[in-house]
């Protein structure tokens, strides 16, 4: 038998096709992070969540008086993303670091403290680096 002993950092970067059996000891504050941690088990192969609940936490006594409702309902209450990396307001917010960043990792002499108010944005390293991250746009 193999066996995963995890905290709550389980819910995030695990991905073992082959989880098949997991225990939550008590329910997770959020609906996420219950939605997160046990979609990792049942990924490869069919799999099987047991939850063991506190009778002395009147959160974890409320989710086992509801356990059928509560699962059914289950995806109501997440919201859904629709924010891309494409986005107008990801790009916005996001793409003059990312531009920047590159440029300072990848063309020489950009890599200085204080070698960003140096950028030339007329020169082919930096055209370069922009029409690649143009490109990836177009791809996805």
């Amino acid at each position: 038998m193999d066996t995963v002993l995890a905290s709550n950092m389980i819910s995030v970067g695990v991905d073992i096709q082959r989880l098949g059996l997991m225990i939550v000891n008590g329910q997770p504050k959020s609906t996420s992070e219950y939605i997160q941690a046990t979609s990792r088990v049942g990924r490869g192969i069919p799999g099987l969540i047991i939850t063991l609940y506190n009778a002395g936490r009147p959160r974890d006594v409320s989710h086992f008086e509801h356990f059928k409702y509560y699962h059914q309902a289950l995806y109501r209450g997440v919201e859904s993303y629709s924010v891309t990396p494409w986005s107008s307001r990801s790009r916005d917010k996001a793409l003059h670091a990312v531009v920047v960043s590159l440029i300072r990792y990848l063309v020489d002499n950009m890599d200085g403290r204080f070698d960003a108010i140096n950028i030339d944005p007329d020169s082919p390293e930096v055209k370069e680096v922009i029409n690649s991250i143009i490109e990836r746009g177009i791809e996805s």
